[in-house]
């Protein structure tokens, strides 16, 4: 099966968790609250976002693996190979989720918990930003964000 179950068992197989964030939005975790909209309304939508983030990802996976040979067992085996991974496929999806959850109107009941859960992405972003090596590690620059964003119900946004 191609999809995300598939790219985090190479990852294992690499002994890299590939726990991503993203690079080249505005940054901005600031959500427009509303009166109008529900918490399942918003839970739908987000994580509509964050499946079609996910196959970004994978699809860029998949373009990387092609782009080193090919074969996904020796795609990471050179120098500076994860980091470009992180700067060049993970980190451009996770901002690309956080933009675009950002345009979500949250309830408004809920406003800052939403926001929470986009500057916990943020941070993951900057983070690796700052070192990418962080993305790929078994430390996971995403933990926290991913946890937060299940303890509010979002299930395509836990990684």
């Amino acid at each position: 099966m191609r999809g995300w179950r598939a790219i985090l068992g190479l990852a294992g197989a690499l002994a890299v968790a590939v726990i991503g964030i993203g690079c080249g939005g505005d940054g901005s975790t600031e959500v427009t609250a509303s009166a109008d909209v529900e918490k399942p309304t918003y839970i739908k939508k987000a994580d509509a976002v964050c499946k079609q983030a996910n196959i970004r990802i994978e699809d860029g996976w998949e373009d990387f693996v092609k782009g080193k040979g090919g074969d996904p067992t020796k795609a990471f085996e050179g120098e500076g190979a994860e980091d470009e991974f992180a700067t060049t496929v993970v980190l451009p999806g996770k901002q690309w989720q956080v933009d675009e959850m950002a345009k979500l109107a949250a309830p408004e009941s809920d406003q800052d918990e939403v926001e929470a859960i986009l500057a916990a992405y943020q941070e993951g972003i900057d983070v690796g930003e700052d070192d990418p090596a962080r993305v790929t590690s078994s430390s996971g620059v995403f933990k926290y964000a991913a946890k937060t964003a299940e303890n509010y119900g979002l299930r395509e946004c836990r990684w």
